[in-house]
């Protein structure tokens, strides 16, 4: 009896960690992984391998590597985004785009 209770409290933890792989893959950004097929790759990966997929993932999953990029003044990819009117990167929190004057401020 006690053997099945362990073998039930293991096999429960493996379900646990190899539930947190996929939530974990599945909250992550494509942005996150460096090949446009990664994170399918690691669906696939996860889904057919289970919980020695799930340790494999832990150790190797990316890291979050869309924050780590900088520009070349410094400023990260999260400090510029892009013009609505004309596409121009611009810096976060500006009040209107440098290129074609297009307003972001409330009016």
């Amino acid at each position: 009896m006690e053997i099945l209770l362990i073998i039930g409290v293991i096999g429960l933890l493996f379900i646990i960690i190899w539930m947190l792989a996929v939530g974990d893959l599945m909250t992550r950004r494509d942005d996150d992984f460096r090949g446009q097929s990664d994170k399918l790759a690691w669906a696939i990966v996860l889904t057919f391998t289970g919980i020695f997929g799930a340790i494999v993932y832990f150790f190797c999953r990316p890291q979050h590597a869309r924050n780590s990029l900088s520009t070349e003044d410094g400023a990260t990819a999260d400090d510029k985004f892009e013009c609505m009117e004309c596409g121009a990167t611009i810096p976060a929190g500006a009040e209107k785009c440098s290129s074609c004057g297009w307003s972001y401020s409330e009016s």
